[in-house]
């Protein structure tokens, strides 16, 4: 099954927890909306497990997705960005807001408006993905 990471402020959970329970066809690997949001303090004496836990899922997952409302200003969704960069994978910002500086033109960045756009955007890479046809579409996006 294709793997996405969804990252965001904790305050949009709610949005991203829909996202999750609509896109029966994605597995999301975000244990941090299940097993920490609500339930571990995000407070400095977690922040080691959580964030390890974060880069775990960051890791086994085809692409991130980072969400951001113009009101946003993100912190740890660049950092989980900057993970999935960093390992070769692609990233995907959904919405607009000041934290989408420079890096957002990088390469393997896929800038989209909304949801449905997303959602369209890694139904296309999960094909290139799963097509042996179009196995070299797929490791051109890494």
């Amino acid at each position: 099954m294709f793997k996405v990471y969804l990252a965001s402020k904790l305050r949009n959970h709610k949005i991203l927890t829909a996202i999750r329970e609509e896109w029966h066809d994605i597995e999301i690997t975000s244990s941090w909306m299940k097993d920490h949001y609500g339930q571990v303090p995000d407070e400095p004496a977690f922040a080691k497990l959580f964030w390890q836990v974060d880069e775990h899922d960051v890791l086994r997952s085809d692409v991130t997705v980072v969400y951001t409302q113009p009101e946003d200003e993100l912190r740890g969704a660049l950092v989980e960005a900057g993970i999935a960069l960093g390992s070769g994978k692609p990233v995907i910002t959904v919405g607009d807001g000041p934290s989408l500086g420079t890096w957002s033109y990088h390469p393997r960045v896929y800038r989209v408006g909304s949801w449905p756009e997303a959602k369209t955007l890694l139904d296309m890479m999960k094909k290139f993905k799963d097509d042996k046809e179009n196995q070299e579409l797929w490791q051109s996006m890494q």
